[in-house]
């Protein structure tokens, strides 16, 4: 599950203005008690996200029917995202949505919560929402267009990554029971990650799994091209799509001769460059494992065998290594 910084656009979407005067009648973001409006505030202005946590379970039990709970659930929703905990994330993700159905931030950490969890179905459900909620949103009276739309470029990155993650679930379920709708659906995952990293260059995960998709599509050269990307931004994914890359070459033999692979390194790294971070620490270290194609076969050894490198059903490589020679 995927976890961000709280940036503005976020942070203002989440936290509307809420006026200290009470109202008699229950109406949504408005409290109706001075207590309600202290709690409120309280867990806005803290700063610590497991003690934010607490405040918005405190103020959920004590004020279920306040006007402000919906808002407070999708604090909460945000907080547990961030302390990765999905069951909690989900609860109070689907009790904001019954009162803000159209809430774009709800929809999109909610779309990405249950694509890295294996639901794919409801994935693509909360994605289709909160793509239709995004594109009808305006920028905030205090942000610039310019961060506005960057920000709100990340978010759709986000929904189109989590549609690709979905998709590659449901191709992977297909492979065996209809390989004509797996096929439909991992189209459908290179477009959809395709797009999340046209407006999130350095979306390594994404760049990561769309060589996943490339590979399942019996389409080393682009899986090569995409894990190269991968390694090239050097985030989270990089030694996973460090070691696929290898394991593509080491097994098929294509590795678009050595002067491709360094030409093709330095174009992403020159494309990522200006972006801050790109190909730093194990990244670098990676991308000239990459380039000197220093492959981890594993030698045969007295009373071993070697088993050559291969792919499981769900597309995911089993490295070249040794095991025990069987007895006979």
């Amino acid at each position: 599950m995927k976890t961000s910084k709280l940036c503005l656009l976020i942070f203002l979407l989440l936290t509307p203005y809420v006026s200290a005067l009470q109202n008699s009648q229950r109406e949504l973001g408005k409290p109706q008690t001075k207590e309600e409006y202290d709690a409120y505030v309280a867990i806005t202005q803290t700063t610590d996200a497991g003690q934010r946590a607490e405040l918005s379970e405190k103020f959920i039990s004590y004020f279920p029917d306040s006007g402000l709970a919906p808002y407070v659930h999708q604090i909460a929703a945000t907080t547990y995202q961030q302390l990765n905990n999905f069951d909690k994330l989900a609860e109070h993700g689907e009790a904001a949505l019954k009162d803000l159905p159209d809430s774009p931030v709800i929809l999109t950490i909610l779309a990405n919560g249950y694509a890295e969890r294996g639901q794919p179905d409801l994935a693509l459900e909360r994605s289709q929402r909160a793509l239709a909620s995004l594109n009808a949103l305006q920028p905030p009276a205090q942000m610039d267009s310019a961060q506005f739309t960057k920000e709100k470029n990340n978010l759709v990155a986000t929904v189109y990554s989590s549609m690709g993650v979905a998709y590659l679930a449901k191709a992977t379920d297909a492979r065996e029971k209809s390989p004509s709708d797996s096929n439909q659906f991992l189209a459908a995952v290179v477009d959809n990650f395709k797009k999340a990293t046209e407006l999130n260059p350095l979306d390594d995960y994404s760049y990561f799994r769309l060589g996943i998709a490339y590979t399942l599509q019996t389409n080393p050269e682009k899986a090569i091209e995409a894990y190269v990307t991968a390694v090239a931004i050097g985030g989270a994914a990089t030694q996973m799509a460090a070691d696929n890359a290898l394991n593509i070459i080491e097994l098929t033999g294509v590795s678009n001769s050595e002067d491709r692979l360094q030409e093709l390194a330095e174009e992403k790294v020159a494309a990522l460059e200006k972006a801050s971070g790109a190909c730093t620490g194990d990244g670098q270290q990676y991308l000239d494992c990459i380039l000197s194609r220093k492959g981890s076969s594993a030698a045969a050894s007295s009373g071993r065998v070697n088993v050559k490198g291969y792919y499981r059903k769900d597309g995911t490589y089993v490295r070249p290594h040794t095991r025990s020679r069987p007895q006979r």
